[in-house]
């Protein structure tokens, strides 16, 4: 807080001249003034989707409200259905010693329109509880078939959808990560593993089998917007895909 000042300036409009004088009677931090808003008129979330850690909320083109739902996942052991595609071989089931994830949900909702549509999902790795004081929590790659752009991407869903609209976020979302965490996984858009320390989804099995806190080991490649802040300015700029 500053003290009590005046301001003086000489505006020119036209053919007049005029003096304006300006009187700042207090003046504050940016962020204490916008913690006071919110502790005075705080936005409402309606319920959230379990492990909803963090939202952001803006507005996209025709006035539609966009919110990214940020979920998270501690690590542990995480059965994996496998389809490698081999005529040989059916879908495996891979248990994986599986890190701290991530996972970014993006809704958008027309105005005048009672229910959002989820539009993408996006999964990510941290090694860290999310910081939301600054969102500087980095993120990695998970390194998992079906996301696009090896792991940078959002889920490749598929035909996976939970559109049930009577049903709120805070079911649907949830719902949506259990059926991407459940479904097959198969050999597209897989992933590439050299420099990962782990040779692919069957050596990552094997070597979870003698340990299970084996995610410690794998050097995750670090994601293209590398924090959370990253992700986050990135869903709110770029198209749905």
């Amino acid at each position: 807080m500053s003290a009590t000042h005046e301001a003086r300036r000489i505006a020119i409009e036209g053919g007049l001249v005029r003096l304006e004088k300006t009187v700042i009677e207090r003046q504050v931090k940016a962020e204490d003034f916008l913690a006071e808003v919110a502790r005075m008129q705080p936005v409402e979330t309606g319920l959230l989707p379990e492990g909803c850690v963090l939202l952001t909320r803006s507005l996209e083109a025709e006035k539609r409200t966009q919110t990214v739902y940020v979920m998270e996942r501690p690590p542990g052991l995480q059965n994996v259905r496998y389809n490698v595609e081999r005529e040989d071989q059916e879908i495996q089931d891979l248990i994986l010693s599986w890190p701290r994830t991530l996972w970014f949900c993006r809704t958008s909702q027309p105005p005048a329109i009672a229910h959002a549509t989820i539009v993408d999902l996006w999964g990510a790795v941290t090694r860290a509880a999310v910081h939301v004081e600054d969102l500087g929590t980095a993120i990695y790659c998970l390194p998992m078939p079906n996301l696009y752009d090896s792991g940078n991407g959002a889920v490749c869903m598929g035909n996976l959808s939970v559109e049930a609209y009577e049903k709120p976020l805070a079911v649907r979302i949830p719902e949506l990560i259990r059926q991407v965490l459940e479904s097959a996984w198969n050999a597209d858009l897989m992933p590439k593993f050299d420099g990962l320390g782990v040779g692919g989804l069957e050596d990552w099995a094997r070597a979870s089998a003698a340990d299970p806190e084996f995610h410690a080991k794998i050097r995750f490649k670090a994601h293209t917007h590398a924090t959370v802040r990253g992700m986050l300015k990135h869903l709110d700029e770029c198209p749905h895909q």
